[in-house]
């Protein structure tokens, strides 16, 4: 079976990338702040996306329109602007709590 078109590991690492350079840029920073709350905010929807796929590989693919790598690529695709939209809402309160825990670990003044 085809992995998601969507590279996920290469996302976590740059979101990983992006939140720990605070620390080497300075630190009690509004725009160190700014960063780490995107950086925090990118991980959730990423999150949300990965458990929209997850989700949808329990769904059973037969049928005369099941299947095929369009679809694939368009229900990647959907999962992903799902997430970006549930997080740039409310999200599932990720984003706040991983703020919270980065920020008292890098010296980020909240």
């Amino acid at each position: 079976m085809m992995g998601d078109p969507i590279d996920t590991n290469g996302r976590v690492a740059q979101l990983t990338t992006q939140i720990f350079s605070a620390r080497r840029e300075g630190t009690g920073n509004t725009s160190e702040s700014k960063k780490l709350d995107q950086a925090c905010k990118d991980f959730e929807s990423l999150f949300i996306n990965h458990m929209l796929s997850e989700m949808r590989k329990t769904v059973p693919q037969e049928g005369l329109f099941g299947g095929g790598q369009a679809e694939r690529l368009y229900t990647s695709m959907l999962d992903s602007e799902t997430a970006k939209a549930i997080s740039s809402q409310r999200g599932i309160g990720l984003a706040p709590v991983l703020y919270r825990q980065m920020a008292g670990l890098l010296d980020v003044a909240e």
